[in-house]
């Protein structure tokens, strides 16, 4: 394939954010189908001066504080200086400005991307498109759509994806026709070590099951990942508790990662649940949240139904194999009104009135199954197919 792509992000620091992740992995997916790619971080907080690297996979950090007529000379030099066809802007609006309102990107982004096809990748939309939004989130959405919107109008990209299919209807409802291009989870599957296995060994020193005879008394949920601290624990824990009084089960509910924000949540359902087993493992290497997650009877996603397909999370648990189930139903767009979303994801559950039922099935695994190289084919055929074509988008 003869083309060259430079992705362009807010901050690419490594662990630090889902969509500079996100750019590392596809680039380097790419790079390896034969796709030279760049790698150009536009407003990194991270850092405190420019950072450049060499190598297969070019790689320039230019940090936030600095000014934009610096930066941008720095970003045109770099572009220039290696094979560049498009740009993949990995769009999320608060790289760049604090409330997510990005006036006036549009001018400085314009003689950076000028001669270069654009596509536009939103991984987040404007605040307030929900029925359930504050008059605050109304307010802030507002100025943040419109703004966005004037710097589509501005730009004209060639192509605008985004993850997910209530995102897609939400920008065709704007006039912005966009594609769906489903993210990729971040963990790569590992080959389970067995009886030596880290998790084993740490299920054991927290008490947990661990041998095939006692395990088949327990149930074993997980989370991964930040916990909103709005993530509902009831209904679902009442009912999973109550289920397995009836079926003489216990029940063990584990963490992976940084909760963040939602670690005064969990510290609450310690208190509140004291016959569930609570074990949070914390920050750990990728191959360990691998052998996590394989070693999970049901993984728990905190993402609203109609918004999971955004969750990277949710995403590498179902790469791995493992049953999800999803319990928060508290955003409702007006978009996705008589639509049927996920129907293709089977281990995809929606809580509901037979989860005792879905509980008795048992944990239904399946091989796990990456999805970056699929994912990246679709991304390489969708530019050829876009050629230097533009939309049409109104501000």
């Amino acid at each position: 394939m003869s083309m060259g792509i430079t992705f362009m992000t807010g901050g690419l620091e490594p662990g630090k954010t889902g969509v500079g992740d996100y750019s590392r992995l596809l680039a380097r997916e790419c790079l390896r189908r034969g796709v030279p790619c760049r790698l150009l971080a536009l407003a990194d907080p991270d850092i405190a001066a420019a950072h450049e690297e060499g190598g297969d996979l070019p790689l320039l950090r230019l940090p936030r504080q600095m000014a934009w007529p610096e930066r941008i000379a720095r970003a045109r030099t770099f572009l220039e200086a290696g094979k560049t066809d498009w740009i993949s802007f990995q769009f999320v609006a608060y790289s760049y400005h604090p409330k997510g309102i990005p006036t006036g990107l549009a001018r400085h982004l314009a003689p950076l991307v000028a001669g270069y096809r654009l596509e536009w990748m939103f991984h987040e939309l404007w605040l307030g498109q929900y029925r359930e939004a504050s008059l605050k989130e109304r307010a802030i959405g507002w100025l943040q759509g419109r703004a966005t919107r004037a710097c589509l109008a501005a730009l004209r990209p060639a192509l605008v994806h985004t993850s997910n299919p209530t995102y897609v209807r939400c920008l065709e409802r704007v006039g912005v026709p966009a594609s769906q291009l489903p993210l990729f989870g971040n963990i790569a599957v590992v080959p389970a070590p067995g009886s030596g296995s880290w998790i084993r060994r740490e299920a054991a020193a927290h008490s947990l099951p661990v041998e095939e005879a006692e395990r088949c008394r327990w149930w074993v949920f997980g989370l991964f990942g930040s916990l909103r601290p709005e993530w509902p624990s009831e209904p679902l824990f009442g009912r999973l508790q109550a289920a397995a009084r009836r079926r003489g089960r216990s029940i063990a509910v584990a963490s992976i990662g940084r909760l963040n924000a939602g670690e005064g949540l969990w510290k609450a359902m310690v208190a509140r649940y004291p016959d569930v087993r609570f074990v949070d493992f914390g920050p750990q290497s990728t191959e360990r949240i691998s052998e996590y997650l394989q070693w999970l009877d049901w993984g728990i996603a905190s993402t609203p139904w109609q918004l999971i397909g955004k969750s990277s999370t949710a995403l590498s648990m179902l790469e791995h194999g493992l049953p999800v189930i999803v319990n928060r139903d508290d955003v409702h767009f007006p978009a996705c009104d008589g639509i049927t979303l996920y129907g293709d994801e089977p281990l995809l559950y929606r809580l509901g009135d037979d989860l005792e039922e879905y509980l008795d099935r048992g944990p239904r695994r399946e091989a796990p199954a990456e999805r970056l190289g699929a994912i990246a084919g679709r991304f390489l055929a969708d530019l050829e197919a876009a050629g230097a074509t533009a939309v049409g988008i109104s501000p």
